[in-house]
């Protein structure tokens, strides 16, 4: 029977068919995996821009060094995994680990249900609704802001920038500072209750995320959370009439069905930034 891990690398990312839109294969992007845990969607981007390179960011060193088996066991030296949690300031946190099995499930030696939810920030509701998972351990972890990391590595732009910090998102954010303005799209974890202490929730980042130049264009729901497909609105319009078409995307799939017309003109859009 196949591994719960490998069903997981074999299904492709939620926002493939968006990605393919706006980028080709063999570009080189700059891809951010920030809350990687095991690094497996960073070892999506690897086999899905083999050119690219994928910053897998994760503080806690279990999670770490399963990171670097897979990068080894997947052959993606394209992942660049870093030791540290990505926040508000350069400085050390209290990191709370999260653990536990939920009852009714066989055990797969290659599937750690407990390790997923693991915050800067401490739990709240998580406790009540997802009572298995315990949050009995605390860890001191070396945090970095993004314009920090850009700076120290040169790094000019961000492509993709994937979210998910259980409810720190907007402390990642934050970090970036005047540098979102280079991030051209964002893949992040909402909340619709208070998972976490003081966690902002889904309207509160469509604000925060308009505020900053963004336009939400894919929304994944789930029961007490989801996911929120960002376009930086400048990347849209930097030929002019783009923004129509990421309404289309987001509102109508059927848009897919233009791929290729809209594909070549964001390409354009790519190459100009990518020399410019």
């Amino acid at each position: 029977m196949i591994s719960i891990k490998e069903q997981y690398l074999k299904k492709p990312s939620p926002i493939e068919k968006e990605l393919m839109l706006f980028f080709s294969p063999t570009d080189p992007l700059a891809i951010f995996d920030v809350g990687s845990c095991e690094g497996l969607d960073s070892i999506k981007y690897a086999q899905l821009f083999p050119r690219s390179k994928i910053y897998a960011f994760e503080p806690v060193n279990e999670n770490f060094q399963i990171i670097l088996s897979n990068i080894k066991q997947y052959n993606c030296p394209n992942i660049l995994p870093v030791k540290r949690a990505v926040s508000d300031k350069k400085s050390t946190a209290t990191f709370y680990k999260s653990s536990g099995q939920p009852q009714g499930l066989d055990k797969d030696p290659q599937w750690n249900y407990g390790n997923k939810s693991s915050s800067l920030l401490s739990p709240k509701i998580h406790l009540d609704i997802y009572s298995w998972c315990k949050f009995n351990q605390q860890e001191i972890v070396e945090t970095d802001t993004i314009q920090n990391f850009c700076q120290q590595q040169g790094i000019h732009q961000i492509h993709l920038l994937h979210l998910d910090v259980q409810g720190a998102e907007h402390k990642v954010l934050e970090g970036a500072a005047g540098f979102i303005q280079n991030i051209l799209i964002i893949w992040m974890e909402v909340a619709y209750v208070e998972l976490y202490d003081q966690q902002p929730l889904r309207n509160d980042t469509i604000n925060y995320m308009e505020n900053k130049g963004f336009m939400l264009i894919k929304e994944d729901d789930r029961n007490y959370s989801g996911d929120h497909l960002y376009i930086n609105k400048v990347f849209l319009d930097s030929y002019g009439g783009k923004t129509g078409i990421a309404e289309l995307v987001r509102d109508k799939p059927q848009v897919f069905s233009f791929r290729r017309a809209i594909k070549n003109l964001y390409r354009k859009i790519l190459l100009f930034k990518l020399n410019g």
